[in-house]
């Protein structure tokens, strides 16, 4: 009785969390003025003309970022999205369960670029601040703490200091990145809630409710049935991949900020 009372608080506290999510989620959205794709069916309607918001979605992301974000638009999609300017008639076809993947994929691409970026900020404005107290002959001025907290990040990391609130350059972000070796950049792209995946499930699931599909054991998805495949425009289909890496991006943001104060991040 207890156990099965205990199950059901647990469960009503993840779907309350899960939701407070992805409702924070889509407040960013709206305050970036960017309309969320409701389903892919929408984009291949000719009934519909849904805007075009490539613009609206880069401006979400800084200059560091976005060549990085745009590079995996290019590893995802093709050659064809380094075009600057597309043709009406250029056309992608692809399977639903690709899409759904490329859009997956991209999601989780979203949240590593952007927790990685703000470990990068932090460790450039703590090593700025250090560099300032040594300028100025203040080094008693640093707390146990903090001296400590230097010391471990220059062991992780050689950078030069620099002003704070300064533009990080997007080759100085990549080198910080390649920076690491593979299984922790593989440690920094997993999700860190359960929350969290439950919301990537759905939504995913929503964009493209049109196939059936299942996850099986090994993480992958499986559709059921025969997938026909749609075509897409190169243009929308660089703009879906944007929209899922801000989604990914406002994700991870969303996510630190409730797990201040609800714990939904697992040490």
């Amino acid at each position: 009785m207890y156990r099965k009372i205990a199950e059901l608080k647990s469960k009503e506290r993840f779907d309350a969390l899960e939701e407070i999510l992805y409702t924070l989620i889509v407040q960013k959205f709206v305050e970036a003025r960017i309309a969320m794709v409701p389903n892919v069916s929408i984009l291949v309607s000719t009934d519909v003309v849904w805007p075009l918001q490539l613009e609206e979605l880069k401006s979400v992301h800084t200059d560091e970022t976005l060549d990085l974000i745009l590079e995996h638009s290019l590893l995802v999609l093709g050659k064809q999205t380094a075009t600057r300017y597309f043709s009406a008639g250029m056309f992608a076809h692809m399977s639903r369960k690709s899409m759904k993947e490329i859009y997956r994929d991209s999601i989780t691409y979203g949240y590593f670029i952007r927790r990685l970026r703000n470990r990068f900020q932090l460790e450039k404005s703590m090593d700025a601040y250090a560099h300032m107290a040594e300028s100025s002959g203040g080094k008693g001025m640093m707390t146990p703490e903090l001296a400590a907290a230097m010391s471990i990040l220059k062991d992780l990391r050689g950078l030069n200091p620099t002003a704070i609130g300064a533009e990080p350059k997007a080759s100085e972000f990549l080198a910080y990145i390649l920076s690491f070796d593979a299984d922790t950049l593989k440690g920094f792209r997993s999700i860190r809630s359960k929350e969290s995946c439950g919301i990537i499930d759905r939504h995913t699931h929503a964009l493209f409710k049109d196939l059936d599909f299942k996850v099986s054991s090994d993480g992958l998805m499986r559709g059921e049935g025969k997938d026909q495949g749609v075509h897409l425009n190169f243009l929308r289909s660089k703009e879906l991949v944007l929209e899922a890496v801000t989604f990914g991006s406002f994700l991870w943001d969303v996510e630190v900020y409730v797990d201040s104060y609800y714990t939904i991040v697992k040490n």
